[in-house]
């Protein structure tokens, strides 16, 4: 299983700045060889795009690659104000700082984790879950399309992502999406059937002790890729390119040792327990 790091926003600008160098040079060898702007800028957008896949950016990061050059290139030919050229900048700080006090990266839930974490929800019966660092919003609008009986609740302290995820909540929540500018230190979990959290290994621990003190036995904690100090009740593989695992903890029990799982299909559960203690 592989897992973002802590690092990761350092990691993709330096990512970000070698596509851009390489394309740079791939335009200087294409304009050499064909004497053709077009042609070299088409070169290096080819390029820069080529380069962000091996990279491992993601596909909207791949297109901002691609679109780089042609910029550069009409920025060159049309005079513009240099706060333009600020804005891409304040962006993607916009999007990625918290992560430098937080030590938690922006690194949204892969589409292939959205129906496995549907399918620990139930679809017949009212419960409140909540996205511990929500992003954008998509999860949380795709789990209010197909469980109508729930509420859904997001914390997000990302400028940008929470802004996008707030307007997604407005318009296609349905009243029953809610997003908040707020920290989950900040947030009492107990009012929570469902606690979701894709954070990073730097703040699970924390984490954990809030949810393990905060949580009613009855609810459940669930983690992307990211072990707390307790045994799951069960995992699930997702099928993604980071090769992830859904850590599913019910709280109100304790698996004495970790469930066999199935990759992104039905996993085998343990056997239901009386409510306890915890």
């Amino acid at each position: 299983m592989t897992t973002p790091s802590p690092t990761a926003p350092l990691l993709f600008g330096f990512y970000t700045l070698l596509a851009q160098v390489i394309g740079a040079g791939v335009t200087v060898l294409a304009f050499e060889a064909t004497n053709s702007l077009a042609a070299a800028l088409t070169c290096a957008t080819i390029s820069a795009i080529v380069v962000a896949h091996f990279l491992g950016l993601s596909t909207p990061w791949r297109v901002i690659n691609g679109i780089l050059p042609l910029t550069l290139a009409a920025s060159l030919a049309v005079t513009l104000p240099a706060w333009v050229f600020m804005i891409p900048l304040l962006t993607l700080c916009a999007i990625h700082a918290p992560a430098f006090w937080t030590r938690v990266p922006y690194y949204p839930t892969s589409r292939a984790a959205y129906p496995l974490i549907l399918a620990e929800l139930p679809p017949d019966r009212p419960f409140t879950f909540i996205d511990i660092g929500c992003g954008m919003g998509d999860l949380l609008i795709f789990l209010r399309k197909h469980r109508p009986h729930g509420h859904f609740y997001g914390i997000e302290i990302g400028l940008v992502p929470y802004v996008a995820s707030k307007v997604k909540a407005l318009l296609h929540g349905g009243g029953k999406v809610t997003v908040t500018f707020k920290s989950v230190y900040k947030t009492p979990l107990h009012d929570f059937d469902y606690v979701y959290a894709f954070l990073s290994p730097a703040a699970m621990t924390q984490v954990w002790a809030q949810a393990y003190r905060e949580m009613k036995p009855e609810s459940t904690f669930i983690t992307n890729s990211f072990k707390v100090p307790e045994v799951p009740s069960y995992q699930v593989n997702i099928k993604d390119h980071r090769q992830g695992v859904l850590f599913v903890h019910r709280m109100g029990e304790r698996a004495s040792h970790h469930m066999p799982a199935q990759s992104g299909g039905p996993v085998q559960r343990p056997p239901k327990r009386s409510e306890g203690g915890s």
